[in-house]
């Protein structure tokens, strides 16, 4: 059995903030995590896309490299 010591401290005042702040302001918090379309960025700006990381290709290079001495490298199923 798996001991409940209740919420975390830091999530309590984090909660306690929140409400305060709701308070406050006189408006609820709400947030949608599964929005898509034009409500996913409301600024309206793009991200640029600069390519692979260079830490990304040594990787994958030395990956490589690396399945040339000992065969490939493969998960188990």
């Amino acid at each position: 059995m798996v001991p409940d010591f209740g919420l975390d401290h830091d999530i309590l005042h984090t909660q306690s903030n929140i409400a305060g702040s709701e308070n406050k302001l006189g408006k609820k918090l709400s947030a949608d995590f599964g929005a898509k379309g034009a409500s996913v960025n409301p600024r309206g700006y793009t991200v640029p896309d600069f390519g692979m990381d260079r830490d990304i290709q040594d990787s994958l290079k030395n990956l490589k490299d690396q399945e040339k001495t000992h065969g490939d490298w493969n998960l188990p199923k």
